[in-house]
């Protein structure tokens, strides 16, 4: 995996040369990339836990261990980073 360092030299030998036009409109992505993808994780955090408010407190120890371990499972899954 590239470092911070490495990605961000990447992007600038990518976007070097290119007119300043192409270079704002690659700007305007990367923040439209951004913003729909903070927007999409704040959003989902809230409905993930408010759809188990209250049916918590009746499971058994095993099914409370069964949760557990299929919140573990799709939180693996959800916050997968984009490699370029």
């Amino acid at each position: 995996m590239l470092s911070r360092m490495g990605v961000e030299k990447q992007l600038l030998k990518e976007v070097k040369g290119l007119p300043g036009t192409d270079i704002a409109k690659i700007v305007k992505i990367v923040r439209m990339i951004k913003e729909e993808m903070l927007e999409k994780k704040e959003r989902g955090l809230r409905k993930d836990i408010l759809q188990y408010a209250g049916m918590l407190k009746d499971l058994t120890p095993e099914k409370s261990k069964a949760f557990d371990e299929a919140v573990a499972r799709k939180s693996l899954l959800g916050g997968r980073k984009i490699k370029i």
